[in-house]
C-alpha cells in the first residue's frame, strides 16, 4: 500500500498502556484488512478491529528494547 499526501489519516487519543502511560497517537494511516493481512497472519492476530499504531507511537518516544525479557521501555525524548 502506498500512502499519498491526500489520503485520510486517523488520530487516536487517550490510549492507556499498561495502566500507566496515556498517549495521543497522531497521523495513523487507515490500512485495510487486506493491507495488513500478512502482518496479522505472522502475529496470529484475528481481531477485525486491529489498528497499526507502531511507527507513529515509537516516533514520539525513545525506546529501549530488552529482547531477553521481552520488554520495551518507553522514555521521553
Amino acid at each position: 500500500m502506498i500512502i499519498a499526501f491526500d489520503d485520510p489519516i486517523v488520530n487516536v487519543n487517550d490510549v492507556v498502556l499498561n495502566g500507566r502511560l496515556k498517549v495521543n497517537i497522531k497521523g495513523i494511516a487507515p490500512y485495510t484488512f487486506a493491507d495488513n493481512a500478512p502482518f496479522r497472519k505472522g502475529m496470529q492476530i484475528n481481531e477485525a478491529s486491529y489498528i497499526y499504531l507502531g511507527y507513529r507511537f515509537f516516533d514520539q518516544y525513545k525506546t529501549v528494547w530488552d529482547f531477553d525479557e521481552k520488554k520495551i521501555y518507553v522514555l521521553e525524548k
